[in-house]
């Protein structure tokens, strides 16, 4: 292949240096802080910027990309702690760790990026920096990771990958409204993060919200399943708007700001799914089939529950009264089993107990429990 080398002149640039192959830059050897990449280089198109080209160049503070340029190699700017400014009107994919580390990045601006690869951001961006890909259909893993912007558009985004807004602690609005597939801890410990929505998705991967402690409005109303520490210690949630959500994994909600859990389509509910909730005081599941208080161990406030699904109990390591010692109030209508051995035993303010299809009660299933008169 040709290699062409010459200096390019314009009163911004200042006889900086270009090194392109078949219409790529492989080689900048200038030392401008202002860098503008020509459109045409001895009468060949450049559309692409291969890996490393400026690695690690701590001179650079701005660059501007011609309309030709379509696609920015990895590591292309790795590295370039000065970066403020990027002008990429028409790039279409970003490489791996494009950008990794351009601390001082102060917005960006990718019009018809479709593509963003690993690590693309990560360390990268200023807290008053806003970064726009609203045409991007692919976020690989990690691509702004604990990334400084402050707001972040991918609002045709369809594929996430795992980790990608992991501990980006300044990131306080994010719309990915349309995204599908979602990889694993997508947004674990953005702390700032305040409201999401996700239209499309049906699943919400594990540990995708651990530690978003802002974190107050979800709305996701296709999803059915929210996978392990999903929303783990989310304390600022207050309220689950997931209207189809039928099963909950283990710590799914735990540590979370629930007051009341009232939801009538969750079937089934994982180890300390609403665990340690503080502030959890009442439970309506209507479809609920089975009761484990496993699923709430921690959450030491509830007073009641209500569950009309629930067909049979089962006994949970930590006796109920430890588990609920406020406990006043325990409906399961069509519970047509057995009340196990020492179930409600020692739950002192139990006042109100409803479960008129039981056909057995088991040994002390009711001891020291003074507040009720009857079970049944």
């Amino acid at each position: 292949s040709a290699t062409v080398t010459a200096t390019y002149t314009k009163s911004n640039i200042k006889e900086s240096e270009f090194t392109v192959e078949n219409g790529i830059l492989t080689n900048y050897s200038g030392t401008d802080g202002s860098v503008t990449i020509p459109m045409y280089y001895n009468n060949s198109v450049i559309t692409g910027i291969a890996a490393g080209v400026f690695e690690n160049n701590t001179t650079l503070e701005s660059v501007t990309l011609s309309q030709e340029l379509i696609a920015v190699g990895s590591d292309a700017f790795n590295g370039c702690i000065n970066l403020n400014s990027v002008t990429a009107p028409s790039v279409q994919s970003v490489g791996d760790r494009a950008f990794y580390g351009c601390t001082s990045l102060n917005g960006f601006v990718l019009s018809n990026a479709k593509t963003i690869g690993i690590s693309a951001f990560e360390n990268a961006g200023t807290t008053t920096g806003t970064l726009s890909a609203t045409y991007s259909t692919s976020i690989g893993e990690k691509a702004f990771y604990n990334c400084g912007f402050k707001t972040v558009y991918l609002t045709n985004a369809k594929t996430i990958g795992t980790e990608c807004f992991a501990d980006s602690q300044d990131l306080s609005s994010v719309n990915v409204s349309k995204a599908t597939d979602l990889g694993d801890s997508v947004f674990k410990n953005c702390a700032l993060l305040q409201t999401v929505t996700l239209s499309a998705i049906t699943t919400i991967p594990e540990s995708t919200f651990s530690g978003c402690v802002g974190l107050g409005t979800i709305n996701a109303n296709k999803v059915i399943l929210v996978e392990n520490n999903a929303f783990y210690g989310c304390s600022s949630l207050k309220t689950i708007k997931l209207t189809a959500l039928t099963t909950v994994g283990d710590y799914a909600f735990a540590g979370c700001g629930i007051e009341n859990l009232i939801h009538s389509n969750i079937i089934a509910l994982g180890n300390k799914s609403f665990g340690d909730c503080a502030d959890l005081i009442k439970v309506s599941l209507a479809k609920l089939t089975e009761f484990n208080a496993d699923s709430f161990e921690g959450s030491v406030n509830v007073t009641s529950f209500e569950l009309p699904g629930v067909t049979s109990l089962t006994n949970g390591k930590i006796a109920l009264s430890q588990t609920f010692p406020s406990l006043t109030s325990f409906s399961a209508v069509n519970c047509k089993g057995y009340v196990p051995d020492y179930y409600f035993r020692d739950c002192f303010s139990l006042q109100e107990v409803n479960l008129p299809s039981v056909t057995a009660i088991g040994i002390s299933a009711f001891e020291n429990t003074f507040g009720i008169g009857s079970p049944i």
